[in-house]
């Protein structure tokens, strides 16, 4: 049974701290897991999104959603030309690190809306 599916059963039949106890103590390694992929897709798509951010002026500039499914993140500011780039980063990060993270939990930020401009050819965010 891969390790995913294993966690799920075990927290499934117990829930929770419980399920960590039983299965072998505190922790279980599952959060350090959890927070490794969370962290590996967010690098990911930050990375994407660094590459995207070429503009000329400020209508070249736009928001898109990072969020994925390992954890919620505020929307960030890229080029209206890499938006789908970054998006294309977001389903390859969900893929790769985030679709099989059953007893992982899910949080996403409170968040101010950014405000896309274009300062010295680099799309960037000018909200406080």
């Amino acid at each position: 049974m891969p390790h995913a599916m294993m966690r799920a059963a075990v927290l499934a039949a117990v829930g929770g701290g419980a399920a960590c106890a039983l299965a072998g103590g505190a922790g279980c390694g599952w959060e350090d897991e959890c927070a490794s992929d969370a962290e590996s897709a967010r690098q990911y798509v930050e990375a994407a999104r660094l590459q995207n951010l070429s503009c000329a002026a400020p209508a070249d500039c736009t928001t898109v959603s990072v969020s994925t499914s390992c954890q919620g993140d505020c929307p960030a500011v890229v080029s209206v030309a890499g938006k789908a780039a970054v998006e294309a980063a977001v389903a390859e990060a969900n893929e790769r690190w985030c679709d099989d993270r059953a007893g992982c939990g899910y949080a996403t930020p409170s968040c101010i809306m950014p405000e896309p401009v274009c300062e010295k050819g680099a799309c960037a965010d000018a909200a406080p």
